[in-house]
């Protein structure tokens, strides 16, 4: 029987403690108890936790204002910088037992989709964020309890999901897509047509369409393909993870995984 791999997307599933006025090494434990409660329900032999660290100079290059759009005040914010503060003894704390896979400039969730094609899929994730749904594994949400399923999200397939997504934008990581067209208004346009990418869209879409939406469709090539560059985690990890990156990760990973 082949081992399964939970990942943990940890930039995610510590927001769930983000508000505990507990002591550092107290939450500390409670993040591991947790993890590994998951690992053991989710039948997964071993765990890796994926945490980001000063975002994606990547996609900020390419898009200054990527997640520009995060609240900076409030009472949620300034209990989040109090909890940051704590991170690090958190951190140190689980890399004791598992391996915490964190680069500089380079997202968890980049790192995640390099372990799920590493391993060929044998992975369950673990996080709240549907965009890894890209990674073509079993994701489970800690919040719903529940599996995350490209159905779920109503797209037929990866290739679909990503078009969607490029399309729509994301309003979370403050990525601007087109004007009116939301992720299930691109997915009906997708399915209409019977199209998973963009190329098959401007082949069928009739130049004459009298629809507004469309129209902003044919048009929207610019936005498509930069948008593309930023979401499309398979085309981000061809530029982004570096062979000097996976020497490393194969590294750490020599201490803690049981192939």
């Amino acid at each position: 029987m082949q081992n399964k791999y939970l990942l943990v997307d940890l930039s995610n599933f510590i927001f769930r403690f983000a508000t505990s006025k507990k002591p550092a090494n107290t939450i500390a434990e409670e993040v591991y108890s947790n993890i590994i409660s998951f690992q053991e329900s989710l039948a997964c032999t071993n765990t890796i936790v994926l945490l980001d660290k000063h975002g994606s100079d990547f996609r900020k290059k390419l898009y200054p204002e990527y997640k520009g759009n995060r609240k900076k005040e409030g009472k949620f914010y300034e209990d989040l910088k109090e909890f940051f503060k704590k991170l690090p003894t958190i951190v140190k704390f689980l890399n004791v037992y598992l391996p915490v896979l964190s680069f500089s400039g380079i997202e968890a969730d980049d790192v995640i989709w390099y372990l799920c094609d590493k391993f060929d899929k044998r992975c369950v994730i673990l996080s709240t964020d549907a965009d890894l749904l890209q990674c073509g594994v079993v994701q489970f949400s800690y919040t719903k309890r529940k599996f995350i399923t490209l159905e779920g999200q109503g797209a037929e397939n990866i290739t679909q999901f990503i078009t969607a997504k490029c399309l729509a934008g994301d309003n979370s990581d403050n990525i601007k897509g087109l004007e009116r067209v939301g992720l299930k208004t691109a997915l009906k346009v997708l399915k209409k047509y019977g199209c998973d990418d963009y190329e098959c869209l401007l082949y069928k879409i009739p130049q004459n369409t009298k629809s507004k939406i469309e129209r902003r469709i044919l048009d929207g090539c610019e936005i498509h393909d930069r948008n593309k560059s930023l979401v499309d985690l398979e085309a981000v990890n061809k530029i982004i993870i570096t062979e000097e990156i996976r020497e490393e990760i194969d590294g750490i990973l020599e201490e803690y995984v049981d192939e």
